[in-house]
Formats: C-alpha cells, sequence, structure tokens
C-alpha cells in the first residue's frame, strides 16, 4: 500500500512538472444545445450519488423482489423452474 502512494505522489509531482513547462495553448469554447427530450433531470442525495432519474427511484432491492416484479410484469404468477432462473 505504501508502495502504491509513492507512485501516485510521484505521478503527480511528474505531471505538475510538465504542465508548468508547457506552453499554454488558447482553448475554444463550444456550447452545446441540447434538445429538450435530451435533458434529464438527477436527484442527489446528501452524499452526492444519484437516487433518481427522471423521477424514477433506483432504490437497491432484494433478488426475489427483483424476480416477483419481473414474473408480474410478464404475466407469469410466481411459478420458478429454479433457484435463479425465470419461466
Amino acid at each position: 500500500m505504501r508502495v502504491l502512494k509513492v507512485a501516485q505522489v510521484a505521478n503527480a509531482a511528474k505531471r505538475k512538472s510538465e504542465a508548468a513547462t508547457a506552453v499554454q495553448q488558447p482553448s475554444t469554447i463550444v456550447n452545446i444545445a441540447l434538445p429538450q427530450q435530451a435533458l434529464v433531470e438527477f436527484k442527489l442525495s446528501t452524499d452526492k450519488q444519484v437516487v433518481e432519474i427522471d423521477g424514477r427511484s433506483l432504490t437497491t432491492m432484494p433478488s426475489h423482489v427483483v424476480q416477483a416484479k419481473l414474473m408480474a410484469m410478464f404475466g407469469l404468477g410466481t411459478r420458478v423452474l429454479r433457484p435463479g432462473v425465470l419461466i
């Protein structure tokens, strides 16, 4: 772990020194206008994790709940051929 940290510090120092000696090129700013259909609304938690996209929740759930939702969605009842395999 200590070796990895030393390598990271050395790598960062090398990149900083290269950036300081490099000639700065003028940059071009490009504005991109997206159509309304392409815009997506994200809802973030306090720790900056996406929890909702366009009103659809990204909550976690146990696998048996996912399986039950799929069975209901496809009208297959609650039959299971073997664990993890939908029929």
